[in-house]
């Protein structure tokens, strides 16, 4: 998708441009739509396709300035221009966080991604076990 057409989109959806209600299964390839379920999974405030400076980024945290890259395999032919482009987005303040087409396949390891990087500070796929007592649930 170009930046133009991301353009058009945005232009389109304006007004009822709600990243959450919205279905963004034809406009995220693959590896962004297994990110966007485990950032929905998780209730992360995350937007997709977000503008910084000229740029596009697959996902931004707006609140907390951190941005998602999900990068598959032929994505950065252009060595020079991809470090152009991170470092805009860097000098406006904003943390890049990358997740490479193959990890974005797996759950636990994008959850493990997000918990090194600080956007969940919970230890992932952990299951809550109840102990119960007369009065109380303890958890």
């Amino acid at each position: 998708m170009t930046y133009n057409d991301r353009i058009l989109i945005r232009e389109k959806y304006k007004n009822s441009l709600d990243p959450y209600v919205m279905d963004w299964i034809n406009f995220f390839t693959p590896i962004e739509y297994n990110i966007w379920c485990v950032i929905r999974l998780l209730g992360l405030k995350f937007v997709p396709q977000y503008p910084i400076g000229k740029y596009f980024v697959d996902f931004a945290n707006i609140q907390e300035k951190i941005c998602l890259e999900v990068d598959g395999k032929d994505w950065h032919n252009d060595l020079e221009k991809d470090r152009a482009r991170e470092c805009e987005i860097k000098n406006r303040g904003w943390k890049i966080i990358r997740i490479s087409g193959k990890d974005s396949y797996d759950e636990e390891t994008v959850m493990e991604i997000f918990k090194k990087s600080g956007i969940i500070s919970y230890p992932p796929l952990t299951r809550l076990t109840f102990k119960t007592t007369k009065s109380k649930i303890i958890v």
